[in-house]
């Protein structure tokens, strides 16, 4: 199925964002099980399995404090650049402004993040992080923390220590290819 959807983005029946948003369809459908990856144990399929696994282990224990995973890098976001815009999220996520607009809607809805028009630029937002946003945030690291040390126990300090050189360099190499 991958094959098809590049087929088509190589004879531009279908640009990037509808392949994309089909692939997010997809999966969101079957539940992240995949036609995309025959072999199970592909690279692509691990990540995958990881990612969804993440997910549902942060869902659970972010929904003791009404924290949706998908808000999670947003919040370290803020947190390293108050008064970021908009905008500026959007890019930094890679999705669009109004996927931004809806998800900080949400969180300044429960009282986590505070958006004041750019006095610089009225037709821009400058986000910043509330009070009660500060006090979860010590709650996620240690999650996070908690989370990351879960999912290496069983390997070695040495495993660890390839195991991140390896991901760098996956990350290296698809950070030079989404430019082409």
């Amino acid at each position: 199925m991958s094959y098809i959807f590049g087929l088509f983005l190589e004879i531009k029946l279908l640009d990037k964002k509808i392949v994309r948003r089909i692939i997010i369809i997809y999966l969101t459908i079957f539940g992240g099980k995949t036609l995309f990856f025959d072999d199970t144990d592909s690279v692509m399929n691990l990540f995958s399995k990881i990612q969804r696994l993440k997910f549902f282990v942060l869902r659970k224990e972010l929904n003791t404090f009404g924290v949706h995973p998908a808000h999670v890098p947003l919040f370290f976001i803020i947190q390293k650049n108050p008064g970021i815009s908009q905008k500026d999220i959007a890019k930094t996520l890679a999705v669009s402004p109004a996927t931004v607009a809806i998800m900080l809607r949400k969180m300044e809805k429960n009282g986590l993040v505070k958006r004041d028009v750019n006095l610089a630029d009225r037709r821009e937002y400058q986000v910043f992080l509330t009070k009660k946003s500060e006090l979860i945030i010590k709650r996620l690291e240690g999650i996070i923390e908690k989370f990351e040390k879960i999912s290496i126990s069983s390997l070695s300090e040495d495993e660890v220590n390839i195991l991140k050189a390896m991901l760098k360099k996956i990350i290296k190499n698809l950070e030079a290819y989404k430019d082409v």
